[in-house]
Order: C-alpha cells, then sequence, then structure tokens
C-alpha cells in the first residue's frame, strides 16, 4: 500500500549514512552528496543504527551563495518556487521573467549547490556502474532544435530519458526560456 511519500534523506540520517546539508541534500562524510538513497521498508527485526548527529557544514555557505535564483531563504530550507531543478523539471506553468533571467543555460535540472560542495570536491568519485555513465548524446542540447521539437521526434530521442519527466512540451518551454529571443 503506497501510503505517501517517504523521508529518505531524513530516514538515511537516522540510519547513520551522512547530514542534511545546508542545501537540502544527504552528505555522505564518505561519498558527498552525488548519491542514490534507496529504500526498503519491511517488518524484519534488525539493528538500530546511530543516527549521524554531526553537522560538518561549519561556516561554509558556498551552495547557498551560488544558487543563482536565491531559492535558499534559510540554512537547510529550500523554496521550490525558486529553485531550477524544480522549475525545468516539476513545474508545469510559465518561468516568471525574474527567473527565467536567472537561469543561464540550464534547462533540465540544476547541481550548482552540490558541484560547489567541498565534500563533493574532496571525496568524490566518478561512478562505476555502466549503467551510470555518462551518455555523451545528452551532454550538450540544441537549444534551438529543443525550442521546436514534435512530440514525436522528443520521444524518439529522449523517451528512455529523466528528461521525459517534463516532456516535450516542458523541454520546449525550458529551451524557448533560456534561449537569447527568450519565452
Amino acid at each position: 500500500l503506497d501510503a505517501g511519500p517517504v523521508p529518505e534523506r531524513e530516514l538515511a540520517q537516522r540510519a547513520g549514512l551522512g547530514w542534511i546539508g545546508k542545501n537540502t541534500m544527504l552528505i555522505d562524510p564518505h561519498a558527498g552528496s552525488f548519491l542514490f538513497i534507496g529504500s526498503v521498508l519491511t517488518n524484519a527485526d534488525l539493528a538500530v543504527d546511530t543516527p549521524f548527529e554531526a553537522d560538518r557544514c561549519g561556516n561554509c555557505r558556498l551552495c547557498l551563495d551560488a544558487c543563482p535564483t536565491g531559492a535558499f531563504p534559510d540554512e537547510r530550507v529550500l523554496d521550490s518556487r525558486l529553485c531550477i531543478s524544480y522549475l525545468t523539471i516539476e513545474y508545469r506553468g510559465k518561468i516568471e521573467l525574474s527567473l527565467a533571467s536567472q537561469m543561464e543555460n540550464w534547462v533540465f535540472g540544476c547541481d550548482i549547490c552540490q558541484d560547489v560542495c567541498p565534500w563533493n570536491h574532496k571525496f568524490a568519485q566518478p561512478a562505476s556502474d555502466p549503467v551510470l555513465e555518462h551518455e555523451p548524446q545528452l551532454a550538450t542540447v540544441d537549444l534551438e532544435a529543443m525550442a521546436e521539437i514534435s512530440d514525436e521526434e522528443f520521444d524518439r530521442r529522449y523517451g528512455w530519458t529523466a528528461m521525459e519527466r517534463p516532456g516535450a512540451a516542458g523541454m520546449r518551454r525550458n529551451a524557448r526560456t533560456v534561449l537569447p529571443s527568450g519565452p
């Protein structure tokens, strides 16, 4: 029975996997924040792990200060209405011009707050699973072509990728938003 969302980050912290950083991401002290969190729900009697209590962000504000849209009004608080990842993947409406002007060339997601995190520079390792390998054809997108792509062509080229989440209409909107001619 799917009764609601699972708070993976909080559960991961309670299980001792890391702490919730100022950018609201779980940070593993041995791997940084570029990681996947999996959940297994069971009624098995398991030993309880020690929660990760330390906050190792200290005085660092790199993630908060690097966000081009100011989506972090405070430490560990994310205003999704301003988050480029939310705007380009989940949001279905028209992106306001005030935000569009701050999006640079981000048309699908954003990792700026993770890219600047010192924990990702100190401990990040390239993915070793072939499933997570870089897809060269997805590394860059022709914005002009994406702005006009048909639903059929989008499905053919990108229907198997995470870009399916916003879909063709969302990706056309995103491309038009960041093009110099604007939305």
